[in-house]
């Protein structure tokens, strides 16, 4: 053994903090993704609608419709990204603490 009081705490130390930047980084990828995600949605409908109208000449529903199922995708999106958020919000809350009188339901 090494013979370095405490060297096992720093060790675990260091790998925890390794582990929540890791999380970190992921979090703020996965976040990036959801950004681009959903305008692209919107974005990707618009051009599917047009290209439809231009090829079969249903002017203008083809562009309603491909625009209408890209707003759908974009609030999918947006769903998401909530839920995303509330179970994060929900791992960094703290546990329940217990009352402040010991837990006695009233004056006895």
């Amino acid at each position: 053994m090494s013979g370095l009081p405490g060297w096992r705490d720093r060790k675990y130390r260091d790998l925890r903090q390794i582990a929540a930047d890791g999380r970190d980084q992921r979090t703020a990828t996965r976040g990036h993704i959801y950004a681009l995600e959903i305008p692209f949605s919107v974005i990707v409908g618009c051009v599917l609608g047009t290209f439809v109208d231009d090829r079969f000449g249903t002017a203008p529903w083809g562009f309603a419709l491909f625009l209408a199922a890209g707003t759908g995708a974009a609030v999918r999106a947006i769903v998401r990204v909530i839920r995303w958020q509330r179970s994060l919000d929900e791992a960094d809350a703290p546990g329940p603490t217990p009352p402040a009188d010991g837990g006695a339901d009233g004056p006895a």
